[in-house]
C-alpha cells in the first residue's frame, strides 16, 4: 500500500509539474479592428481647454473636453481589458436582450455593433463624446451602405 501511494503522489506531482497552469481567458479582442479615432486631439483649443471634435451635419466641428480622443494605447488596452465576453465598461453590454462577445467580425453588423461597444467604453472609462472620434460617421456609412445608400 505505502508503495502505491508514494506511486500515486509521484504520478501527480509529475503531472502537475509538466502541466501548464490553467489560463482564465478574458475574450479576445482584436485590437486591429480598432478603428483610428480619426480626430486630431487638442485641435483649435478654446480658454478652457475644449477643442475641435467630429463635424456636424453644418460642418462645424463640435468642441470637445480637453483630453480627447484619450490617448490611443491606453483605449486600447481599456478595450482588451473591458472586452470579457459580454461586458463592456464594467456592466454587460445588452443588445436585443442579450449579452454578447466582442464583435471581431467583418460583417456590417458585426462593424456596428464594435463601434457601438468601442463609444460606450469611449464615454465610460475616458468621458469622452461621440464627437471626439469620426466612430459616428462610420456606423452612418454602414447602415447607408447596408439599406443600398452607399458603396
Amino acid at each position: 500500500m505505502r508503495l502505491t501511494t508514494r506511486l500515486f503522489f509521484a504520478a501527480v506531482f509529475m503531472v502537475a509539474l509538466v502541466s501548464p497552469a490553467p489560463v482564465k481567458r478574458h475574450g479576445h479582442v482584436d485590437t486591429s479592428l480598432i478603428p483610428e479615432f480619426g480626430i486630431e486631439p487638442g485641435k483649435n483649443p478654446d480658454s478652457h481647454g475644449y477643442c475641435d471634435g467630429a463635424l456636424d451635419a453644418n460642418g462645424v466641428p463640435a468642441r470637445i473636453p480637453p483630453g480627447c480622443p484619450p490617448n490611443r494605447a491606453a483605449f486600447v488596452q481599456a478595450v482588451t481589458q473591458y472586452g470579457d465576453p459580454g461586458w463592456f465598461g464594467g456592466k454587460a453590454y445588452n443588445n436585443r436582450g442579450g449579452t454578447f462577445p466582442f464583435p471581431n467580425g467583418n460583417s456590417t453588423e458585426h462593424q456596428m455593433l464594435r463601434l457601438t461597444s468601442l463609444l460606450e467604453i469611449l464615454g465610460e472609462k475616458f468621458n469622452c463624446p461621440s464627437e471626439s472620434t469620426t466612430w459616428e460617421a462610420q456606423k452612418a456609412a454602414l447602415y447607408a451602405a447596408s439599406k443600398g445608400g452607399g458603396h
